[in-house]
């Protein structure tokens, strides 16, 4: 409408300008009607700038309202990217994290692995040490058992040798009047009778102990030691453990005892 109404005054200008002087000296009545044109230009030309001024104020208006608009959209847009990059950053933290997990499990998968390898190496090796065990016990079970039979066949060999040795001191005390009675530890007291014709129930002793674990010793001779004491102990400690060490002991010390008291003036009598 504006633009109209500039067109129009432009065409009225145009007119006035155009006419002629001369038209208006043959009629000087009508000269006033280019005066009205000129008012009316001058109105609507005011007009014009007055709709100007408000067009441009409105488009002023509606420019800052419009930029305001864009300016509240381009601060949300800017919040909403703000979020999007906490959001993008969290994402990455979580991408992180989940690495991390995804690392510390294969490491935990690994360490379990290797542990049912060591358990299973320790499995093994035990096993091999039970089986071992139960060798070396089956080996020292069959070891026992033979010991045990040793054992027993010693226990048996000396319970008979024993009965032997007690046979023969029953024999020698019932025809030889010898007695043999236990004095102290890993001491023997030996007596004899039926030595002395005069006298049988006289009794003539020594006793016979372990002077160390390879040599005897005898002391305390009843009435006296006789002379052949130190030869018969050292023929005795010459082999001690020969089994006829000490049977020929006694027997040469029931001699000496006859012949100390065959010295001594006792009458001389079978035994």
């Amino acid at each position: 409408g504006e633009l109209a109404l500039l067109r129009g005054a432009m065409a009225i200008l145009s007119t006035t300008v155009e006419a002629s002087p001369e038209k208006c000296e043959l009629s000087p009545v009508p000269a006033s009607v280019p005066l009205q044109r000129l008012d009316r230009v001058e109105e609507v030309l005011a007009d014009a700038r007055a709709r100007t001024s408000q067009w441009r104020k409105d488009r002023l208006y509606a420019a800052r309202a419009d930029a305001q608009r864009n300016l509240r959209e381009l601060e949300r847009e800017t919040a909403m990217l703000g979020d999007l990059r906490d959001q993008l950053t969290g994402l990455r933290s979580l991408e992180e994290a989940a690495a991390q997990v995804c690392s510390g499990g294969e490491r935990l998968s690994e360490a379990l692995r290797s542990s049912a390898q060591a358990a299973s190496t320790r499995a093994a090796a035990v096993a091999k040490a039970w089986d071992d065990v139960e060798q070396v016990r089956a080996t020292r079970l069959q070891e026992l058992h033979r010991a045990e039979e040793a054992l027993s066949a010693q226990r048996r060999a000396a319970d008979e040798r024993a009965a032997e040795v007690e046979n023969f001191f029953s024999l020698y005390q019932d025809r030889l009047g010898l007695r043999i009675t236990r004095a102290a530890p890993q001491v023997v007291r030996v007596a004899f009778t039926l030595l002395d014709a005069a006298a049988p129930d006289r009794e003539f002793s020594f006793e016979l102990g372990l002077a160390d674990t390879k040599a005897y010793r005898v002391c305390a001779c009843s009435p006296r030691d006789p002379p052949q004491l130190g030869e018969l102990v050292e023929s005795l400690n010459v082999d001690p453990s020969s089994p006829s060490a000490l049977p020929a002991f006694v027997c040469g010390m029931r001699r000496a005892f006859r012949e100390l008291v065959s010295a001594a003036g006792a009458p001389r009598g079978g035994a």
